[in-house]
């Protein structure tokens, strides 16, 4: 019969699941499917995710997503993600960025996903020019790879955030960033470290400085043409305007980003030794073009900065929670007048059985005061019946003979027997057998000389003997007797 309850709950659950599923819009589903299928691409290595022709599905799985985002706040962030990424390939920052900004504003405890969104809004404030706010994101950044424990990366833009203070020249604190780095073993932390290095040189004009640690990734095989850039720039600046012509051709042969062809005509524009009048007209004609193109992508860049700082500076509107507050007041306050007013009836009521209980206690103090006297009563008729006990041993009978004195076992039974189970009582506190026979002689009240042939002991060191025993004890040698007689009369625990 239990089987059957089981398997009915069971089949009731995944009926629940079913309909759950259900009411989930299948377009919502898609959505999902396709930040899936971003997510697989992504950590198969293509940096930007889904393809640019993909875009169209992209935006629309962001769209829907967006609104069942209080559902589906992991993918809905993942979505903004991919779908930021695929905006700055086109080259369209302020989008970018506003989908980066939904997806910090997201419910989401993705910190990978996080991370890698502070990074890109870094990216964004980084090429416009704004290397403190850079700094701040890739800060958050690195946080949000921490909480993950996703060390690499995390290692990678405490990296960026020396290469945003590069920019500004900030020597000292970039070292301070840059030093923990180099202890970290990947090479490709390293190269990013070098690179962050040669720029730091290049800013504060050590150019030498600046070729060796570009010669030391170009040796490594890893060739980026803002390496060459850089190269140039260091030559160039060292007035060797032979190689830094030379890197300048390399770049305006290799690329068409307008970042690094307006600093590689510059320095072509220099070439006096093999230029024409023609080829300077045609170099200054293009090196202003790309200008004007790198001015409007400029452009761009601050305004998607700019979208972040107000994002940033937003003071939000706290009335609606002020009204929701006062509402809630409202409600424990007339909570409490209702509480009050059901009070006030039973008011009579609670004073009766107090005076009752008042009442009942009085009886109870008195009958405790009863026991009391008659518990003491019984205690000192206790006390005076060992005390007539000691005192007829001591003077009627031969204490060694009467306890059996020698045979310490014997010994033991008998003052248990005769006085309230003293021994029994002493094992406690770990007293050894002549420390036990010394209590059974000062409840005797047994002389010192008595004393000295009984245990045996030595006259002159028995009292730092007694000393010592009432220490054990936890009493003094001159209420000795007093504590053993009250440990024998109390009762047993």
């Amino acid at each position: 019969m239990n089987d059957y309850r089981h398997l009915s709950k069971l089949g009731a659950y995944m009926l629940l699941g079913f309909l759950l599923m259900a009411c989930v819009p299948l377009s919502v589903r898609e959505a999902e499917t396709v930040v899936a299928e971003a997510d697989s691409v992504w950590r198969g290595g293509q940096m930007y995710g889904i393809d640019a022709g993909d875009s169209v599905t992209l935006a629309e799985a962001y769209q829907k997503l967006d609104r069942a985002q209080t559902i589906f706040p992991d993918e809905f962030a993942h979505s903004c993600y991919h779908y930021g990424r695929l905006l700055r390939k086109k080259d369209n920052p302020v989008e970018a960025m506003q989908a980066f900004l939904a997806a910090t504003h997201s419910r989401t405890r993705d910190y990978h996903i996080l991370g890698r969104v502070y990074s890109n809004m870094g990216d964004i404030c980084h090429l416009a020019g704004e290397f403190d706010l850079a700094y701040d994101m890739y800060e958050k950044s690195s946080e949000m790879y921490l909480r993950n424990g996703d060390t690499l990366l995390y290692y990678y833009d405490i990296n960026n955030m020396a290469f945003a203070l590069a920019e500004q020249g900030n020597i000292l604190n970039t070292n301070l960033l840059l030093d923990p780095i180099q202890k970290f073993n990947d090479q490709a932390i390293i190269s990013k470290s070098l690179e962050t290095r040669a720029l730091l040189y290049l800013r504060c004009e050590e150019y030498e400085k600046a070729i060796q640690a570009i010669d030391s990734m170009l040796s490594n095989g890893i060739y980026d043409l803002f390496y060459f850039l850089m190269k140039a720039q260091a030559f160039e600046h060292l007035n060797k305007m032979d190689s830094a012509i030379a890197y300048a051709h390399l770049i305006s042969q290799s690329t068409s980003n307008n970042r690094f062809l307006i600093p590689a005509y510059y320095i072509l524009l220099h070439d006096n030794n093999t230029l024409t009048h023609d080829s300077i007209l045609s170099l200054t004609y293009k090196r202003a073009d790309a200008q004007k193109e790198w001015a409007v992508q400029n452009g761009y860049y601050a305004n998607a900065v700019l979208l972040l700082q107000q994002d940033l500076n937003k003071k939000y509107d706290w009335r609606w929670l002020y009204s929701i507050l006062a509402g809630i007041l409202f409600m424990i306050a007339l909570t409490l007048l209702c509480h009050i007013w059901r009070k006030r009836k039973h008011h009579q009521q609670i004073i009766q059985d107090i005076r009752n209980k008042e009442l009942q206690k009085s009886a109870l103090a008195k009958n405790i005061d009863d026991l009391s006297q008659m518990q003491e009563i019984h205690y000192n008729a206790i006390i005076e019946d060992i005390d007539n006990l000691c005192l007829s041993i001591h003077t009627n009978k031969d204490i060694k003979d009467f306890l059996h004195w020698n045979n310490y076992l014997e010994m033991c039974a008998l003052a248990d027997h005769y006085m309230y189970n003293i021994v029994s009582r002493l094992h406690e506190y770990n007293l050894s057998e002549k420390e036990t026979r010394l209590c059974i002689l000062i409840l005797l009240k047994v002389s010192t000389s008595q004393m000295v042939e009984l245990l045996p002991y030595a006259q002159s060191g028995l009292g730092k003997f007694k000393y010592t025993t009432a220490r054990k004890l936890g009493t003094n040698t001159a209420d000795m007797r007093s504590f053993i007689l009250k440990m024998v009369s109390s009762p047993c625990r």
